[in-house]
């Protein structure tokens, strides 16, 4: 076999097996030089949950049960940065929201209107790591999307207002963080365990 190394463990720490070559991921002048869910910040390939610096992220709390924000956001001239699994892989301009939740709820995020535009609305707690996709909607309410996710911990999230095909335009969004279902059994929860 080829070069120094055929698996991670024969390189030294700070260092991966690529191509057999170990190649230092410590540091980094890009994010694509660092392992997957890892973004390079100041020249260190560090972990993150924060999407790639230079991307434009809207910031939003929602503080308490009962809290709501609503917003128009307009993706006419962004790029597309992010894929998913719905929405014909949403490969439309995008915009990431990082949405920070206080207290232990049902968040529901809709799309309230979007004019002549087919919406793809979708969520991960990692914003550069596609397997962190906690949902996915594409056309709950005709072409409008939206996500409702029965428990959803205190945190920081990413939704992500996206369009399917190379659908794009404006959208009013409303995010609303309400109080836990009453369940019986487990279909009363969409899916989710019905907890005691």
């Amino acid at each position: 076999v080829p070069g120094e190394c055929t698996q991670n463990t024969d390189c030294e720490s700070g260092s991966l097996c690529v191509n057999f070559n170990c190649v230092n991921t410590s540091e980094c002048d890009v994010s694509q030089e660092c392992p997957v869910g890892q973004l390079c910040l100041n020249g260190v390939c560090t972990v993150s949950d924060e999407c790639e610096p230079g991307v434009d992220v809207i910031e939003i709390q929602l503080s308490g049960l009962g809290d709501e924000v609503g917003f128009s956001v307009d993706i006419s001239d962004r790029i597309d940065q992010y894929q998913v699994s719905c929405g014909g892989g949403a490969r439309s301009a995008d915009q990431p929201i990082a949405l920070q939740v206080n207290e232990i709820g049902q968040l529901s995020v809709t799309v309230l209107n979007a004019p002549n535009f087919d919406t793809v609305l979708f969520m991960r707690s990692r914003c550069e790591v596609e397997d962190s996709q906690i949902a996915c909607n594409d056309d709950a309410n005709e072409l409008l999307s939206a996500i409702t996710i029965p428990i959803l911990n205190p945190g920081i999230y990413y939704v992500f207002l996206d369009g399917f095909g190379s659908d794009r335009g404006v959208a009013e969004l409303l995010f609303t963080l309400t109080s836990l279902t009453e369940c019986v059994d487990n279909s009363d929860c969409d899916g989710a365990p019905c907890i005691d």
